[in-house]
């Protein structure tokens, strides 16, 4: 008789078969038998989402942890709305706006407009859900696809989006505004329906945005086809226009969420007591401060360190040739990483500290403070060289947070807009908070992201003379909540007052 083993064995051919080259991760139970269904459940190797639907899992990850689910979300759904509806179905305008201007957060709802009719509400993992409504007479008619699912052209779901949306969702509002290349592609719907109302306010907020050709356009075309337009700007928050670059709608985003959070930083962060006099003084201190610095950032991002190896790497007495024992350790590597990459960010330092633009020294500095994060692990194998290339070539997701880091298509640009941001930013308080929180945000590393960004947050510090400024480890959740928030919420007002309690 087969073993308990034998038999997993088996079950796990049969998934292995499924899976094939194409790596898919999302299965119906139907394509099991109960037996090998139940025994790769029991395993970890699979999770039920929803009766008769399936999600490759890995056993090693402990229950409740959402990264899986968050990094299938959309697939899963493209699944399952192709299997229920067919091509019958469509994102609300709402929806279809946020995947167009590259809307980083898993959704707590979706609204889904369907052909056929079915349920309210479908209820999923980590208390997300779709809501479903049948509405034949407006479904659209042409439609695009975005991470494969069925969604709206742009200036249909434009023009079918409510004021109300463009006052609480201004960010995705112009970013989705300055995609439109041509009064006339939105011009074809507003006239076709009739929507008067719809074109004031398309009106009022390219207005706003500085794009007084649209706006004059489709107030002009309106006026001719005998409509009466009563004019106003939806965009009740403070939008600055900007160039938008129209490769990379997530580039947009970066520049019109700068601004808007720019405004509640500067009202709840100190004012900075301007560049330190004795640059020297300021060095010292920062050198003095290290090992609390490395032990506290090495641990938030899970490391094992002591004081004891941390003073071991910075004295030298820490050797991967002679001690077979540290070569095994990945703490040990991280912690060598850190002190170089700390010896490379005092660099930068200085020359920040003697006048130089900080955001420019950033920029011309980053790669550095990366590739000395790493070159460790490089030199003892257990990373490949082609590691320290630079940004990352696939998609990273980040532990248990409905936050998906920006596509690495979208890298270059939206990176060469952050170091933009930050050269051009006036105000130190915007320079260390944001700088910290848009370059996690955009995540472009596949590692190290989190202690470069602390890294990078206290050269900002220094140049508007805030003192440097160490994250506990022992306040870690609170950190990362306050992170989740912005990144999710639209709230940076957390994330200021955090690092405000800190004495920054």
């Amino acid at each position: 008789m087969a073993t308990q083993a034998e038999k997993l064995v088996t079950s796990l051919a049969i998934l292995k078969s499924l899976v094939g080259d194409s790596k898919r991760a999302i299965f119906r139970s139907r394509e099991f038998s109960r037996v090998h269904k139940e025994r790769l459940v029991k395993a970890g190797f699979l999770i039920e989402i929803k009766k008769g639907w399936l999600l490759l899992a890995d056993p090693a990850k402990k229950a409740g942890d959402s990264t899986l689910w968050y990094s299938n979300y959309w697939s899963f759904l493209s699944f399952f709305l192709e299997e229920r509806f067919g091509k019958g179905y469509c994102l609300s305008a709402e929806a279809s706006l946020s995947l167009y201007t590259g809307a980083t957060t898993i959704p707590k709802q979706l609204t889904i407009i369907t052909e056929k009719s079915s349920g309210q509400s479908v209820h999923f993992p980590f208390n997300s859900s779709l809501f479903l409504y049948q509405d034949i007479k407006n479904l659209p008619v042409e439609r695009n696809v975005k991470e494969g699912l069925q969604v709206m052209m742009l200036p249909e779901a434009i023009c079918r989006s409510s004021k109300n949306y463009f006052a609480q969702h201004p960010v995705e509002a112009v970013v989705a505004l300055s995609l439109i290349q041509d009064a006339s592609q939105l011009l074809y719907y507003l006239l076709k329906r009739g929507q008067s109302t719809t074109a004031g306010y398309l009106i009022g907020a390219y207005r706003s945005i500085g794009r007084k050709d649209v706006a004059t356009r489709i107030l002009d075309s309106m006026v001719v086809a005998g409509h009466k337009i009563t004019i106003e700007n939806p965009l009740i928050q403070p939008v600055v226009s900007f160039p938008f670059r129209p490769q990379s709608p997530h580039a947009g985003r970066l520049q019109a969420l700068w601004y808007s959070y720019r405004i509640p930083v500067l009202e709840i962060f100190p004012e900075a007591p301007g560049l330190p006099e004795d640059a020297k003084a300021y060095l010292s201190t920062v050198e003095e401060s290290y090992e609390d610095d490395a032990y506290n950032s090495l641990s938030i991002e899970g490391y094992e360190v002591s004081p004891a190896l941390i003073d071991r790497v910075r004295e030298g007495r820490w050797n991967p040739s002679e001690e077979s024992k540290d070569t095994q350790q990945k703490d040990a590597l991280a912690a060598k990483g850190y002190y170089l990459a700390f010896e490379e960010v005092r660099l930068s330092l200085n020359r920040v500290l003697h006048g130089h633009n900080p955001g420019l020294i950033v920029r011309q500095d980053l790669a550095r403070w990366y590739q000395a994060l790493f070159s460790p692990s490089i030199q003892a194998g257990l990373l490949q060289d082609y590691y320290l290339a630079g940004y990352r070539s696939t998609q990273v997701y980040i532990q248990n947070s409905r936050h998906i880091p920006f596509p690495q298509t979208a890298l270059l640009d939206s990176m060469d807009i952050f170091f933009e941001l930050l050269e051009k930013e006036k105000h130190a308080a915007p320079r260390a908070i944001l700088g910290h929180f848009f370059f996690v945000h955009i995540h472009p590393y596949s590692d190290g992201n989190g202690r470069i960004g602390r890294f990078l947050m206290n050269i900002m510090m220094a140049a508007g003379g805030y003192p440097w400024t160490i994250i506990p480890v022992s306040r870690r959740s609170e950190y990362m909540n306050a992170l989740e928030q912005a990144s999710c919420e639209n709230n940076i007002v957390d994330f200021t007052r955090f690092i405000k309690s800190l004495g920054g």
